[in-house]
C-alpha cells in the first residue's frame, strides 16, 4: 500500500463542512478592541478578532 501525502491546508473550498452545519451548526465572530486592556508600543491598541465554528445536535434520539 502507497501513502498519499495529506492536504495540509485548510480550505473551505470543499462541500465537507457543510455536511455537518446543515442544520446543526454555524459560524460565529466577533471583533474587540480590549485585548489586554492597553496601547499597544508603537501606537494603536491591541485587537482580537474570534472566530467560532460550533454544531449542536441536542435532543438526538437514542435506539
Amino acid at each position: 500500500m502507497q501513502l498519499k501525502s495529506g492536504n495540509k491546508q485548510v480550505s473551505l473550498d470543499n462541500a465537507w463542512l457543510s455536511g455537518f452545519s446543515d442544520a446543526d451548526g454555524g459560524f460565529y465572530t466577533n471583533v474587540g478592541v480590549d485585548f489586554k486592556l492597553s496601547k499597544r508600543p508603537a501606537g494603536g491598541y491591541y485587537t482580537k478578532f474570534l472566530c467560532k465554528y460550533y454544531i449542536t445536535q441536542d435532543g438526538e434520539l437514542a435506539f
